[in-house]
């Protein structure tokens, strides 16, 4: 069996992304681009930058074995782009890669008509959870922001330094869950076709072993029997 190994993980997305970085490394000076330390991320962008970065991206992904996507809250309507693009990094670029993207989570009292965008988000999550590819996997983090006692920042669109660090523990556990489960899977069906193969072999005739069993007499056809192994 595989040892149980922790991921290495690349966060990729927007603000709220930033955000979670820098309430990892909260002695850093802020900045709008992060690109270092398992995150690649930059305010105010979305699907647009995705497409246009992808190879930057990739280029930084190389040395790990999971990429979370977290983006939709800049451009919210572009769901279906998200899809398209999504389907087309899992299989391109970055296949063989484990490939996540998470919910859209809300935006609060303190963003200008937020009731109104968080139908949109809900529409948006619900869309990508029909149409993200098989081998893309959804963490729905909205849900988790909703039971949390998660905290808006004042603009309503970000979040308090402790609630993004229960985003992004949140994404990690969730992965590293999901992770160990599909190498345990991946080591099982590495076992069963072993299992085929050798019982495979077992049942091809052993020609060391075999002899030769006369049947009738003398006065008969003599007829041969090829008696080998049989079983495992």
């Amino acid at each position: 069996m595989t040892d149980k190994k922790e991921p290495k993980i690349l966060k990729v997305g927007d603000s709220r992304t930033v955000g979670m970085y820098f309430a990892r490394h909260p002695r850093e000076e802020y900045r709008t681009t992060v690109k270092d330390d398992g995150y690649y991320a930059k305010v105010g962008e979305g699907v647009r930058w995705l497409g246009e970065n992808q190879t930057a991206i990739t280029k930084q992904a190389e040395n790990a074995d999971v990429i979370v996507v977290s983006m939709g809250v800049n451009d919210i309507d572009n769901y279906k782009e998200y899809a398209k693009k999504m389907q087309e990094l899992a299989n391109g670029p970055w296949k063989g890669k484990q490939v996540y993207f998470t919910a859209v989570n809300p935006v609060g009292p303190g963003y200008k008509g937020y009731q109104k965008y968080n139908k949109r988000i809900d529409a948006f999550n619900l869309y990508m959870q029909k149409n993200l590819p098989d081998n893309v996997h959804y963490i729905d983090t909205n849900t988790y922001f909703k039971q949390n006692n998660c905290q808006f920042s004042r603009d309503g669109l970000h979040y308090t330094n402790s609630t993004n660090k229960k985003i992004d523990g949140f994404i990690t556990a969730e992965v590293n869950k999901n992770y160990t489960a599909m190498v345990m899977m991946k080591d099982a069906e590495n076992a069963q076709e072993l299992v085929d193969y050798q019982e495979g072999k077992s049942l091809q005739p052993d020609k060391s072993k075999e002899e030769d069993k006369t049947v009738g007499d003398n006065n008969l056809a003599m007829v041969t029997i090829r008696q080998g192994r049989n079983g495992r």
